[in-house]
């Protein structure tokens, strides 16, 4: 996971669109009867699609949740907080309705992520679904009159610089809790969950976190083979050289797919290994 410096603001809406979804949302709290906010979500559940190609743009087409690259497969935009209902509770809880045409609300993602789906590889069930649990349940908001702000999310949030810090990963392309379980309990759990719930280990992720791992080590000995002949001066290792420090840094640059586990990869060595400090300069 990587950090979206997500403003609603810095978009450009299509014509109207701001207009219809303040409409759609008065409709919602006018509207006594959950399953009638429900069809009114549903007819007009086109609308924040229209802003799909938007967001994408964000995040040079990379899901939000997984950094995964969405090239001709099927995408949605998420509500971060669910729009119908919430898996968590033991009472029946209709969601977050009066956000359904929010756009603040609105994350890029891959199906993966967003839908539940069993990893036919692992047979492990993941994807967001309708689930948002708390930290602290007995402060979820159940109407526009509650503040947003008093809840505590267990999942964490791409848009926020912070949660994005709490999501490591291992060699093997394992994303692991940053923090330990003995030391900082409450982030090593919201790391945890929402690794399950976001489908952060699906194998098809794994895997090609790994593909890179193994291109990444690659250009990291061949950088290590041509420094160590620099000082002979010959052009041809300068040249070796700075290619393979072209390749690291190209596979760091934001727009790549799991940059995030790229530099998490790198960084380590680039504070051991004289060829590769200072690569992040």
């Amino acid at each position: 996971m990587k950090f979206i410096d997500y403003n609603i603001d810095d978009i450009e809406l299509p014509d109207g669109w701001t207009d219809k979804a303040n409409e759609l949302t008065s409709k919602l709290i006018i509207e006594t009867s959950s399953e009638e906010r429900k069809k009114i979500i549903k007819a007009n559940s086109k609308h924040w699609g229209l802003l799909k190609s938007k967001l994408a743009e964000i995040s040079n087409g990379k899901c939000w949740y997984t950094e995964a690259k969405q090239e001709g497969t099927d995408t949605d935009v998420d509500h971060f907080r669910p729009k119908n209902s919430v898996s968590e509770g033991n009472k029946k809880n209709d969601g977050y309705w009066w956000l359904a045409f929010d756009p603040k609300n609105y994350r890029y993602s891959c199906i993966s992520a967003n839908r539940r789906r069993t990893d036919k590889k692992t047979e492990i069930t993941g994807g967001k679904g309708d689930h948002f649990p708390l930290c602290n349940p007995h402060k979820r908001a159940i109407s526009p009159a509650h503040d947003l702000d008093e809840e505590l999310p267990e999942l964490l949030d791409p848009c926020d610089e912070v949660d994005v810090m709490q999501i490591t990963y291992a060699d093997n392309g394992e994303a692991l809790a940053s923090h330990s379980k003995d030391k900082n309990l409450r982030q090593y759990q919201r790391a945890i969950k929402s690794i399950n719930i976001y489908n952060l280990n699906h194998s098809d992720f794994k895997e090609a976190r790994i593909e890179l791992r193994n291109k990444l080590s690659k250009f990291k000995t061949d950088a290590e083979k041509n420094y160590k002949k620099l000082e002979t001066g010959d052009a041809a290792h300068k040249e070796a050289y700075r290619q393979a420090i072209r390749n690291i840094k190209a596979c760091l640059k934001p727009e790549q797919p799991y940059s995030r586990f790229c530099r998490d990869y790198i960084e380590p060595f680039s504070r051991t290994d004289e060829c590769l400090k200072g690569i992040f300069t």
